[in-house]
């Protein structure tokens, strides 16, 4: 495969962990998706047998494994805006300690 970015052929197999189809009526995660990534510009893509398998799943033809509840933000909404980092707090800790 090439790279449709900067024609570049060389790219290098690598598993997609979680991708997001938010475009149609049922939007959901996919997760383990074989993608090739561009080793010049970066850019990823899917092969054909990804994309045939991202298709099914868009039309509602295949079975998924589970199901999770996900946060929604509405960045309209002045109480859902980011917090400012807090500098006093070193970024190494996690949130909650």
């Amino acid at each position: 495969m090439y790279c449709y970015n900067c024609l570049s052929k060389d790219t290098e197999e690598e598993q997609v962990i979680r991708y997001f189809m938010g475009d149609g009526p049922n939007p959901c995660f996919v997760e383990n998706l074989p993608a090739q990534v561009c080793q010049v510009c970066g850019l990823s893509g899917f092969p054909t047998e990804s994309s045939a398998a991202l298709e099914l799943v868009r039309l509602g033809n295949a079975r998924p494994v589970g199901c999770r509840t996900v946060p929604v933000f509405d960045l309209n909404n002045p109480f859902a805006q980011p917090e400012k980092p807090d500098k006093s707090r070193p970024l190494s800790k996690a949130v909650g300690e």
